[in-house]
Formats: C-alpha cells, sequence, structure tokens
C-alpha cells in the first residue's frame, strides 16, 4: 500500500506527467499539508488542481489551465455545553420581536388552510446555538421559527389522532395526494422533487405517511434543502411540516472514488484501526452537511491493543453524563457534495460501520458518522 506522500504524488501524476513537472514543490506540499497534517489547515490556504485543456484539433497545441479550490476544512470552534444553550443579550438583540413572531406564526398556520388559535406560550429558546421562537397554540398547532430570519422551520398540528383514521390509501395514491399538499403551500412543480414516501404510521391500521420534497443535483437528493412533510392522505392533513434551507454550493467531482477510499483508509488507521481488519470498504457520492465527528475522534483515540481492550469495553458500557461546562465542538454549517466511505471491520467491539466525509473537490475529510 502507498503510504501518504507516494499516494498524493501519484494524484498529481495522473493528469499529465509534463505538466506535473510544472507545478511547483510548494503547491504539491501545500496539498499534503492540507490533508494529512493533522489539523494545520490555515485559512488563507488554497488547494491547486492543474486540468489539461486541449484547444485546436489540427494543430494540437495542449494549454494548462490552474483551477483553485479553498479549503473547507476549519478546526471546529469550541464552547461550553451551557453556553450553546443560554441566551445572550446578543441573541436577543439579533432576533425579531415576539410579536412579530407571532404575526408570522398566525400567518404561516392561515397559509396551509388552518384557522390559528390563541396563542398560549411564545418563548425565545437556543438549542445548539440555534436560537428560535416556540409558539404553541390552545387547538394543538405549535411552531418553531427562526428568531433571525422569521423563517419557519417546524410546524405540528396534533388536533387530529391519526389512529382513530382508518387506513385506506395505497402508496401510488398517498403520492398524488402528497403532491397536491406540495403545491397548496406554494412551492412551483419542479422546483423540488419527490425523493422519498414512505409510511410511518406505528402500527398498520393508522394512517401517517412521511413524504420529503428536494433539490436535486444531478442524480443525488439534497436531503438539507427538504420539504418534509407527515400527513394522513385520507384526509390531506398536514401533522409535522419541517423546513431544511441550507446554503449549498453544487461543488465539482475532482477527487475520484478510489483516491477518496484511500484517504478514509489512511485516517482509519491514524485513528488506530487494523487495515487487516477491514471486512468491506465501499464509497458512493452524496450530499452532507459537515460535522465535527472525525475531529472528536481524534482528540479521544485510544489505539485498540491487547492490553487496554478491556478497558475501552468497560467505559463504552458506563452511563454517560453531560458536565455543562465540558467543551462542544461546532463546525460551519457548509453543505458539500462528498464522498461517503463507509468502512466493516471484522475485529471491533462495534457492531456500526464507520463512515468518512471526504470532500469531493479538495479531498479533505469534512465530517462522518457511525452507519448502522
Amino acid at each position: 500500500m502507498m503510504n501518504n506522500k507516494e499516494y498524493l504524488e501519484n494524484i498529481y501524476k495522473k493528469k499529465s506527467e509534463i505538466e506535473y513537472d510544472k507545478i511547483s514543490k510548494n503547491v504539491r506540499n501545500s496539498f499534503y499539508t492540507t490533508n494529512f497534517k493533522k489539523l494545520e489547515v490555515k485559512n488563507v490556504l488554497q488547494i491547486a488542481l492543474t486540468f489539461i485543456i486541449s484547444i485546436g484539433v489540427t494543430i494540437g497545441v495542449v494549454y494548462a489551465g490552474i483551477v483553485t479550490y479553498q479549503n473547507i476544512w476549519q478546526k471546529p470552534k469550541e464552547y461550553k455545553f451551557e453556553d450553546t444553550y443560554t441566551i445572550t443579550k446578543e441573541d436577543e438583540e439579533k432576533s425579531i420581536s415576539k410579536e412579530d413572531a407571532e404575526k408570522i406564526a398566525n400567518q404561516i398556520v392561515n397559509n396551509i388552510g388552518k384557522k390559528p388559535g390563541n396563542i398560549t406560550k411564545c418563548e425565545l429558546i437556543k438549542t445548539s446555538n440555534k436560537t428560535t421562537w416556540e409558539i404553541m397554540m390552545d387547538n394543538q398547532i405549535s411552531l418553531s421559527i427562526y428568531s433571525t430570519t422569521g423563517k419557519l422551520k417546524q410546524l405540528s398540528d396534533f388536533s387530529i389522532d391519526d389512529t382513530k383514521i382508518p387506513s385506506t390509501i395505497s402508496k401510488e395514491e398517498a403520492e398524488e395526494i402528497a403532491k397536491e399538499i406540495y403545491i397548496s403551500l406554494g412551492y412551483e412543480e419542479g422546483e423540488y422533487e419527490l425523493a422519498e414516501i414512505k409510511k410511518s404510521a406505528v402500527t398498520e391500521d393508522s394512517s401517517l405517511w412521511q413524504v420529503d420534497f428536494c433539490k436535486k443535483y444531478g442524480e443525488i437528493y439534497n436531503y438539507y434543502q427538504d420539504i418534509r412533510i407527515s400527513f394522513i392522505p385520507e384526509i390531506k392533513q398536514i401533522v409535522i411540516l419541517t423546513i431544511f434551507d441550507y446554503d449549498y454550493e453544487d461543488n465539482p467531482v475532482v477527487i475520484k472514488e478510489e483516491e477518496a477510499i484511500e484517504i478514509a483508509k489512511e485516517k482509519s488507521i491514524s485513528l488506530g484501526r487494523n487495515e487487516n481488519d477491514i471486512k468491506t470498504i465501499e464509497a458512493k457520492l452524496d450530499i452532507k452537511l459537515m460535522n465535527p465527528n472525525v475531529f472528536i475522534k481524534e482528540q479521544i483515540a485510544i489505539p485498540k491493543t491487547e492490553n487496554n481492550l478491556n478497558n475501552i469495553e468497560e467505559n463504552v458500557t458506563q452511563n454517560v453524563t453531560i458536565d455543562s461546562t465540558e467543551i462542544v465542538y461546532e463546525t460551519d454549517e457548509i453543505v458539500r457534495k462528498v464522498w461517503v466511505v463507509e468502512i466493516d471491520y471484522t475485529n471491533t467491539i462495534f457492531s456500526d460501520k464507520e463512515a468518512y466525509y471526504i470532500d469531493c473537490t479538495t479531498g479533505e475529510i469534512i465530517g462522518g458518522d457511525q452507519v448502522k
């Protein structure tokens, strides 16, 4: 297996041996440092990737075009856990007024064809550094509105019990009704595409369905630009409406699948995994929100040996309590096209696979997850 340096040198060679020699040593070293030198990323650093553009077939002239991509990953911000839930004076100053929040809530309820109830609660709250107005009405409708923009985050209407409505609709019929509801919310046909529909009822007799209308980029649905509706199709009743509206740059695919797999494998090994324990490793293109999970693993990574395996197992089974003074990490809300590389191991105390998010433009690891 190639080491990090040899692997990255190979990436630069793949387009053209001739043009490879023209790339400065500084650029190659910057690319190496960005991807593999642990967390030493500078804000102003840029990655230079060389693409060969052939112009003029009859004369066979070749030009080299340099396209630069700015680094995406930055070291996560640190907060005390308690601070991510504490309303500050700055939070209050940036928020719309309580009166405006109530007006917006009433308008939203009207827009979905329901009659607003009397507001019994309108409270500014903060959860994981996101500040919202939480509004409750006496007709069992509640809303969560982003406090800085006044945009809807979520609406819930529990005035009707879905378990009391007999389930009589097929999936095809539910899909057509979902499209009607989508249009009734003011969205244009084709603005979002129906990505997924499924029955989400607890029992077969109940009638709750969930549908996701997402923006689509190529063949990939973006679940971070998503209109998610839980509804009762028999009576065309919205039960929960959730809006996901993250900024997204449709970044190009520069890193190849095999390159992404190698980057993830190297990171896995650096975190104490044994390459011989890898059972399967797969990659697929997807759209993901950056997160600090891999960064956190780097902070707590313990090499797995015979001497400490029992200690790791004991720690995993212990009850975990959260100290409000402990440090938590938060990344910027950046949504990117990535290679999701899933690694399954044969020798592990965990049943879940590990997933690494490899930015498909820069090759940076911008997050990860445990996959069932």
